[in-house]
């Protein structure tokens, strides 16, 4: 069984005492986020805030303009359903698009919570 640790992917005395249970299981300090660091993170890191931030706002625009497209078939339609549910669908879509969208920023530590207590 072997450990992958740091960007090596070997295993340091760290890992190698960590998995043959010698450490009293504590795993080691990992030095970076794989993803984050070395995917992610390039030349310009504020770069890629930007364009998270841009995506969350167009995501939310076009939520809120298949709503809208939603609301005029229920008003306006004669007896066709079918535009206003598709239209619902993809509200739902897009919706479920952002929660990813936002977890996987969360978990590649782009975006952080800040909380209202500050």
């Amino acid at each position: 069984m072997r450990a992958r640790w740091g960007r090596s992917g070997g295993g340091g005395p760290q890992a190698r005492a960590y998995v043959a249970g010698l450490s009293g299981g504590e795993p080691p300090e990992v030095p970076y986020n794989a993803f984050s660091s070395h995917v992610l993170s390039s030349r310009h890191p504020g770069r890629i805030v930007d364009v998270i931030k841009l995506l969350v706002v167009c995501v939310l625009v076009a939520i809120v303009a298949s709503l809208g497209t939603a609301l005029y078939h229920l008003s306006h339609g004669q007896g066709d359903s079918r535009r206003m549910l598709r239209a619902l669908g993809v509200r739902v879509t897009l919706s479920l698009a952002l929660f990813v969208l936002l977890l996987l920023a969360w978990w590649a530590g782009l975006i952080s919570p800040r909380g209202l207590a500050q």
